[in-house]
């Protein structure tokens, strides 16, 4: 495994859990997302994808999520040739990559210095890094706030506190005229387990997000957000590839609205006037 691992903080790590995940889905019989580019920086990285083992349920979920999220993207781009795109905390997935997006679109890749610094090393080169922490002073100044942009991020709010979150939401509707914010959003449960479940190789950075429970609770943040659509992963299209234990259980429960409840999801905004 490559040095400039060792000193990546705990928070900084759990990009490469994500990384680890996307690269043991394109393993999968079936891969669901199937991105090349994430295994090959595994290998190059020097990532052991054989141990720890991690159940096939969750890379599977994984994948639907960031396939669900790469979606949202490619939908605003097409619709808007010129628009910004922020990947917020990405961590080292190579989003950009997968939605190819047009030459008039302006991508920002951003996270914490080292992690930016192993995206230039081993990841397709992007349209631009920000190497800079999410609400430090002037975080957003140098990007252009005259075009629509689509704000993405998957697992920012597990690792920021509401207050945080909320501030950073405010902050992003600020400096943009209109656009839209898709996110995963945990359950309250579901953050809750993490933090009991929080230990071993896998799974150390704090989780600080309290999540939520009602998707339109955002609308009152003072965000300018309005709800467009809550995505369940467990009715996504792609549950047709999971393995057939796993696609069996994940239709079950999904017939539960109590469990549903608690399920993993995407929530997509719109901020400003409509298109």
């Amino acid at each position: 495994m490559t040095d400039a691992l060792t000193d990546l903080t705990d928070l900084q790590r759990a990009s490469l859990l994500g990384l680890r995940l996307r690269a043991l889905d394109v393993r999968l019989p079936t891969p669901i997302l199937n991105d090349q580019a994430s295994l090959q920086a595994a290998r190059d990285i020097g990532l052991n994808l054989d141990q720890p083992k991690i159940a096939q349920a969750v890379v599977a979920v994984h994948a639907v999520r960031t396939k669900t999220l790469d979606s949202i993207v490619r939908r605003f781009i097409a619709e808007n040739p010129e628009a910004v795109v922020l990947d917020l905390g990405c961590g080292l997935d190579p989003r950009r990559h997968r939605c190819t997006p047009p030459a008039g679109v302006d991508w920002y890749d951003l996270d914490y210095p080292p992690v930016i610094e192993l995206r230039q090393r081993f990841l397709p080169v992007a349209d631009h890094h920000v190497a800079v922490e999410i609400g430090a002073p002037g975080w957003l100044d140098t990007l252009p706030a005259d075009r629509p942009a689509i704000v993405v991020t998957d697992g920012l709010m597990a690792f920021l506190t509401d207050q945080a979150f909320q501030d950073m939401a405010r902050a992003l509707t600020a400096r943009f005229r209109r656009g839209q914010f898709a996110f995963n959003a945990y359950s309250r449960l579901a953050m809750r387990n993490s933090r009991r479940m929080r230990s071993g190789p896998l799974w150390t950075a704090p989780t600080a997000g309290e999540g939520i429970d009602d998707p339109r609770e955002p609308e009152s943040w003072n965000a300018r957000l309005r709800l467009i659509e809550q995505l369940y992963i467990a009715l996504a299209p792609e549950v047709d590839l999971f393995p057939p234990l796993l696609r069996t259980i994940t239709r079950i429960s999904a017939r539960s609205k109590r469990l549903l409840r608690h399920s993993d999801r995407v929530v997509r905004y719109r901020f400003g006037p409509k298109s």
